[in-house]
């Protein structure tokens, strides 16, 4: 199964490393294979993750184009405020998405698994 990969730079979240290793885990071989039941609990956690990621980023890089427009526009920044905090509580949203997904994947996964998943993303 082919996993698309999303940009999460813009969203200033190194724990999306773990998300973008989905391709991986769902392919697992060897001595490290999910259950059946594992693959249908994570690749849903995986799609609800990824629908809300995909459509805060979408909204974030309109919120961001339009914030870069109206202060190079020289819009005093005291107008910007209200633009600033709607960026901050997507990115905010966008992070406890993230952690629902670490969180709710580290309760699937056996010791050995969680490990391996840590190996491949390079998380200490």
């Amino acid at each position: 199964m082919d996993t698309p990969q999303v940009d999460h730079s813009g969203l200033g979240l190194e724990i999306a490393d773990l998300v973008d290793e989905w391709g991986q885990l769902v392919g697992w071989n060897g001595g490290h294979e999910l259950t059946p039941e594992q693959k249908a609990v994570l690749l849903k956690i995986r799609k609800n993750t990824m629908s809300a990621v995909m459509g805060l980023a979408e909204k974030l890089d309109q919120l961001e184009s339009s914030l870069a427009e109206q202060a190079m526009a020289a819009v005093p920044p005291d107008q910007l405020a209200a633009l600033v905090d709607k960026i901050s509580d997507l990115k905010t949203e966008a992070t406890m998405v993230h952690l629902r997904c670490i969180y709710d994947t580290m309760e699937i996964l056996d010791d050995r698994q969680l490990a391996s998943l840590l190996d491949m993303s390079g998380t200490p």
